[in-house]
């Protein structure tokens, strides 16, 4: 059907192509090695996405994207597109084989200027069998509607021809970016999602959720479960009683949603081991994560109501907004390891563009993916993902901008990995926000700093 769809569009437009078969379930990679066809010659489609929306990248096979080159020229923050957002763009296109040809899908198209100096070029048909073969002139006059930039890196095929230091670098990162990132698409040797938040999950969206509910499931886990009690006896919550059973601190205390999200984000993370020591070890991860959880469900209950945001789920996506840096220590040791030591060598420095420099992503995309295939919540997803970025101004903003806040406020405190602690007045303008408020909210975080700690060391443990 997709084939069909594809041949009558280019019939349509006057373009003749010849159509090559090959085997089914082989990447573009192989089906270029099998039938001898130059990945400089070979187009490929990935789609893109920001809070602006979409955008379709057209470049060789050969070639990776360079986002930090597309920010640079476009003042753009893209990232992939979620498998099940390109299939909503493509429709019946299989989503590993999707034919660059932008007037087919009326989705903005980003060109490499690469193509230029092929005679033929190949694209998939939309099939995962086959593939298209057309003259240069013909390609060009099909994207004659996108935009034409160098946005790419090479890839080892063609970066070996050059003998410089830079492209042995590039060859580095962007084998290693591939490797992280296929490891987390196809979750090889990442932990499975606990049972515990699997059913948590499901207790969030039934609006008949009782306490009980919550209480069985997380008794289930002794030590989510103590968890829940020392949080409830925090002094941050102020509760004059004796609490003596995990049904009244979620009753009285904490309520059925705070409870339920800090469950889900203990039994998340949890799964996660590593290296405890180091800037990015699990102890000062975690102590940054409770902080920033407890500082910003604060902050959430300041905000306007009619921002109407949910103090429980800002509490979920404090506490795994950096679950990327648990990733990558519990499933790449080497590359965490050189993070830690290039830390220590340019401090100061942003943490993420420490990363890009590394491996080419961000423990921001790492956690971000791995949550979104969990099934967490849209909102905890975008805040993972967008945690550093002041500017993001896509769904759930408020709850990012919250995010973004409490980690520059704990910066004040030396907590967490901001680069700095300004707190710019339209960030607290947007918000609906007074600066002594946030200033002296952070304060009374610091004040429980006891308390905190001691969840801290249950949970770095």
């Amino acid at each position: 059907m997709s084939t069909q769809i594809v041949r009558v569009f280019l019939q349509k437009c006057g373009i003749h192509c010849e159509h090559i078969p090959h085997p089914p379930a082989l990447s573009l990679e192989q089906v270029a090695r099998q039938l001898f066809i130059p990945l400089y010659q070979f187009a490929r489609a990935t789609l893109l996405r920001d809070a602006k929306g979409y955008l379709m990248a057209v470049l060789p096979v050969g070639k990776s994207i360079d986002f930090v080159a597309l920010k640079q020229a476009l003042s753009r923050d893209f990232e992939l597109a979620w498998p099940e957002e390109s299939a909503e763009v493509f429709g019946a296109m299989h989503i590993g084989a999707i034919p660059p040809l932008a007037p087919l899908y009326g989705v903005a198209t980003l060109l490499d200027t690469s193509f230029a100096d092929s005679e033929r070029i190949f694209l998939p048909d939309g099939s995962g069998q086959g593939l298209l073969q057309v003259c240069r002139q013909d390609f060009m006059r099909l994207q004659a509607s996108a935009t034409q930039l160098s946005f790419t890196l090479e890839n080892a095929p063609r970066a070996a021809m050059n003998t410089g230091t830079a492209s042995v670098e590039v060859q580095k990162v962007q084998s290693r970016a591939r490797m992280m990132r296929e490891k987390v698409g196809n979750l090889q040797d990442l932990p499975p999602m606990p049972d515990v938040v699997a059913q948590l999950l499901r207790l969030s969206s039934d609006p008949e959720t009782m306490p009980a509910d919550v209480a069985r499931v997380v008794a289930s886990d002794p030590a989510i479960s103590a968890q829940i009690m020392r949080y409830a006896q925090s002094p941050w919550f102020a509760y004059s009683g004796q609490i003596e059973s995990l049904d009244e601190a979620i009753y009285s205390v904490l309520g059925v949603d705070m409870a339920n999200n800090i469950a889900l984000g203990m039994a998340a993370g949890k799964v996660f081991t590593g290296k405890q020591q180091g800037r990015f070890g699990t102890d000062r991860v975690w102590r940054h994560a409770v902080y920033c959880a407890t500082l910003a469900e604060g902050l959430a209950r300041e905000v306007p109501a009619h921002m109407k945001l949910k103090p429980g789920g800002v509490y979920l996506s404090g506490l795994l907004h950096n679950v990327g840096m648990l990733i990558l220590n519990h499933c790449f040791r080497e590359e965490h390891a050189e993070l830690e030591m290039l830390a220590q060598q340019q401090a100061g420095k942003p943490v993420w563009q420490l990363e890009c420099k590394l491996y080419g992503m961000t423990h921001a995309e790492l956690g971000a993916d791995l949550m979104r295939r969990w099934d967490l919540p849209p909102v905890v997803v975008r805040s993972i993902r967008h945690h550093h970025d002041v500017s993001y101004t896509g769904q759930h903003r408020s709850e990012v901008l919250l995010i973004f806040l409490a980690n520059r406020l704990l910066k004040q405190h030396d907590i967490g990995d901001e680069a700095s602690d300004e707190i710019p007045e339209a960030l607290l303008r947007t918000l609906g926000l007074e600066r002594e408020g946030v200033q002296r909210l952070c304060q009374n975080i610091m004040d429980c700093s006891t308390s905190l700690d001691t969840m801290v060391h249950h949970l770095a443990a």
